[in-house]
């Protein structure tokens, strides 16, 4: 198993930080940021089971596919984590993709996270639709107080996809609209 603390993972090629693993590894960060730099990579791509991220902060887009699990245990975990593209912090970086790609059937666990918009960006979860080898059975991603904040006036159609179950509060800070 692996621990980080208090690291910060930028401009690392096209992506800040990308794992996967074949067999299970537990990874668990604390209070680490993962920063995108202006080569329009992710801040996190990411494929390993039992992941844990606490406190952690995120500008950029992140992207997690491939690991569904039915054991409450395995599944990845985000835990008052931020979630941004606050040009402030990397103004080079063109905001072209989602902030939160969950695709591929993979279900994490959101507690107490919040997302801060301020470019063109948004949010994709498929819900575990695309799991076959558990039999069918869906547990959703789960959003536990999740709070989306947007203060960009860009249209944002089709740029929220949420699947899953929880409580999502939206706060619209936005000043043409």
């Amino acid at each position: 198993d692996l621990n980080f603390y208090n690291c910060t993972f930028k401009n690392g090629g096209y992506t800040a930080f990308a794992a996967g693993a074949i067999d299970p590894i537990e990874m668990t960060f604390h209070d680490c940021k993962f920063i995108t730099g202006a080569n329009n990579g992710g801040a996190l791509s990411f494929n390993v089971a039992r992941s844990k991220f606490f406190n952690c902060y995120f500008n950029g887009p992140i992207s997690w596919s491939g690991y569904f699990s039915l054991n409450q245990s395995e599944r990845a975990l985000f835990d008052n984590c931020e979630f941004t593209d606050d040009p402030k912090v990397n103004p080079e970086w063109v905001a072209n993709d989602n902030l939160i790609n969950l695709i591929h059937g993979v279900n994490p666990v959101f507690n107490n996270c919040v997302m801060n918009i301020y470019r063109k960006t948004g949010f994709y979860s498929d819900n575990g639709q695309a799991v076959a080898n558990e039999r069918f059975k869906v547990v959703p991603t789960e959003f536990n107080n999740f709070i989306i904040n947007i203060y960009t006036n860009e249209d944002l159609n089709s740029r929220l996809s949420f699947a899953g179950v929880g409580t999502i509060r939206v706060r619209d800070f936005r000043t043409d609209m």
